[in-house]
């Protein structure tokens, strides 16, 4: 099966009644702060609050967010391959990019058990010329025109985007992946930090 196929019985993919506390807050009798993005909706905040901290750490603002939508149902498997290979071909033809994936909301407002990915960055093509960068990428990965959307928009203050692009004090529009499903939540495209992530990391 292609992934131009309709998945009909793909496990879903989405926390139906995630926890709202976190079931850890310490480990090995010290306290620490439970970072997880699937363990429940208060340490999916805390991991959002320190990526969001990161992103403005680097101090490089994103001008424009291109939203691409796919819009058929696929295995976490089928996703994860599909992203690595986009984003490869993004990466070759120099894209400098930071990027999140979320689950795609019906018009009643509930998961459909698909995803979107959410990409900022300062790139200084033009809508056309990232248009036919996007759409290349995706028909290269195996997907046809009908089984994606490529959404555009300019951003006029990238820096204060940043909180609503990890979905920090945005609890409400969080869908939570199931756990073990091991997709990751943000990725990097390209050399957009400036130092190491994790170096940023580490700043308290």
């Amino acid at each position: 099966m292609t992934v131009t196929q309709s998945v009909i019985a793909v496990e879903t993919l989405y926390q139906e009644n995630p926890r709202v506390a976190s079931t850890f807050n310490r480990y090995n009798g010290c306290k620490i702060k439970n970072r997880s993005f699937t363990d429940s909706l208060e340490s999916y905040q805390n991991g959002a609050s320190k990526e969001a901290r990161i992103l403005c750490r680097n101090g490089r603002e994103p001008t424009k967010e291109i939203v691409l939508n796919l819009l058929t149902i696929l295995s976490a498997q089928d996703i994860k391959a599909l992203r690595t290979k986009i984003f490869r071909y993004l990466k070759e033809h120099g894209l400098e990019a930071v990027a999140s994936i979320e689950l795609t909301r019906d018009s009643d407002g509930k998961p459909n058990n698909r995803v979107h990915f959410h990409i900022l960055t300062d790139d200084l093509r033009s809508q056309r010329a990232l248009r036919r960068l996007f759409n290349t990428a995706c028909l290269s990965s195996g997907l046809t025109r009908e089984a994606f959307r490529i959404g555009y928009r300019k951003l006029w203050n990238g820096e204060r985007y940043f909180n609503y692009f990890a979905k920090f004090r945005y609890s409400r529009e969080v869908i939570l992946f199931k756990k073990g499903l091991r997709i990751q939540k943000f990725y990097v495209i390209g050399q957009w930090y400036r130092k190491s992530k994790k170096r940023y990391g580490k700043i308290t």
